[in-house]
């Protein structure tokens, strides 16, 4: 990774990178205000996509998810925003087969009648995403994702993966 970065908190992000060019998950903690929203926003950049693919010669795609901005703390809850966020940060460069099977997907979870169809939507949304992308992905998950994870049966086993999907088919 290259000394020059410019995020806030360099050396962690030279750090978290580093990790997440290894196919590792990562976690960041710290004091309330202390920055943690802002560093995974910045990483979020063009920038942070350029860092990747210039340590590991892949290109990515890395998707800031705000858990804040789900409606409650429940598994439907994740799956939809993290959708959500997948659909706003890549809806323009996304083709538009793949752009409009995602959004089916988007609103049968929204629509599901049961844990178990809201769960099969988006583990469809993503595998076909994963599948068809075209570069890696890194989903930087903010604001309660251990509380949401612990309703979450393998978030963990899910996270890697869309890790190991992003390498395996690009």
């Amino acid at each position: 990774m290259r000394s020059s970065l410019s995020f806030p908190f360099p050396s962690l992000a030279e750090s978290v990178l580093a990790d997440v060019c290894d196919g590792r998950c990562v976690s960041v903690y710290g004091l309330s205000n202390s920055g943690k929203s802002t560093f995974l926003r910045a990483l979020a950049t063009p920038q942070g996509e350029q860092a990747y693919t210039a340590a590991t010669g892949r290109t990515a795609a890395f998707v800031y998810v705000d858990c804040n901005r789900a409606v409650a703390i429940s598994a439907q809850a994740f799956y939809e925003v993290v959708l959500r966020s997948l659909l706003e940060r890549l809806g323009t460069t996304l083709d538009a087969q793949l752009s409009e099977t995602v959004r089916q997907h988007y609103q049968a979870l929204t629509s599901a009648d049961s844990s178990f169809t809201a769960s099969l939507s988006f583990n469809l949304a993503l595998t076909e995403l994963c599948h068809r992308l075209g570069s890696d992905l890194a989903l930087l998950l903010d604001h309660h994702a251990q509380e949401i994870a612990a309703h979450l049966d393998g978030v963990e086993r899910l996270i890697q993966l869309v890790g190991d999907a992003g390498r395996h088919f690009s």
